[in-house]
């Protein structure tokens, strides 16, 4: 076991935990000494590789052995991004940010992901709902904004990204 714990190390150390064995391993080790760090490995390999209902249970194991509610929040955003981009369930995506945002109030990541999972359904919508669906996207980049000073930037940059492409007052109105 020192053996294999020292080649876990080294390849974590290095980087390589793309490298086949690290899952293996981290697979055993995490069978004698189960920790959420390791579980997270384990989860991240198997997204890696495709293999997204393993990568969903080895995180959601991961969340169940955290104490730290901002370290169980970043899990729950690994899984929002994976549902989100990876899966193609953005109402699955949405309710992981929620959780995130749920764990760790002052965190914007999760609204900026929420507010672009809403401005990105104005093309399939199409015409004015469309382009009504980027005012939702636009309420949860402010909501970013407000809730931490940190994501402003982002959260401005996806505004200003999408702001020719509201509606005028003419066609709100007219």
């Amino acid at each position: 076991e020192v053996t294999m714990q020292k080649y876990y190390s080294a390849l974590r150390r290095f980087r390589c935990t793309s490298d086949p064995d690290f899952l293996t391993i981290t697979i055993k080790l995490n069978e004698r000494s189960p920790s959420s760090a390791k579980l997270k490995y384990i989860a991240s390999a198997y997204q890696a590789q495709g293999n997204y209902t393993e990568a969903e249970n080895y995180y959601n194991q991961a969340i169940s052995m955290e104490t730290d509610n901002r370290k169980k929040a970043e899990i729950k955003m690994k899984l929002a991004y994976l549902y989100t981009y990876k899966v193609k369930n953005t109402a699955k995506g949405i309710s992981y940010a929620k959780e995130a945002a749920d764990l760790r109030p002052d965190w914007g990541d999760p609204w900026i992901l929420i507010g672009n999972v809403y401005a990105g359904k104005a093309n399939s919508c199409g015409g004015f709902d469309g382009r009504a669906c980027i005012w939702v996207g636009m309420d949860m980049w402010a909501k970013a904004k407000r809730v931490d000073p940190a994501s402003s930037n982002k959260a401005q940059e996806s505004i200003n990204r999408v702001y020719s492409s509201m509606p005028d007052k003419k066609t709100c109105f007219g």
